[in-house]
C-alpha cells in the first residue's frame, strides 16, 4: 500500500489551524489539534482511498464594542 505522510512545512505552532477531514462519503470531521487529527487519521482513515485534510485557519473570537 502506498500511504501518503504528512509532513512538517513550518517550525510555527500547528495550534492556529484546525483541520477537517473530509471522506468520500460526504462527512467531514473537524479537528482543533493537529495531532489528535493525525493520530485519528492513521487509525481511521489511512485505508479509505481519496479521504483528505484540509488546513483551515482557526475562527477568531470578536472582542465586541466595549
Amino acid at each position: 500500500m502506498n500511504l501518503k505522510t504528512f509532513e512538517q512545512t513550518s517550525d510555527e505552532s500547528y495550534d492556529r489551524h484546525h483541520y477537517v477531514v473530509s471522506v468520500p462519503n460526504g462527512k467531514r470531521f473537524t479537528f482543533e489539534d493537529y495531532e489528535i487529527m493525525r493520530a485519528y487519521w492513521f487509525q481511521q482513515f489511512s485505508s479509505i482511498k481519496g479521504c483528505t485534510v484540509e488546513v483551515v485557519d482557526t475562527p477568531t473570537k470578536s472582542e465586541g464594542f466595549g
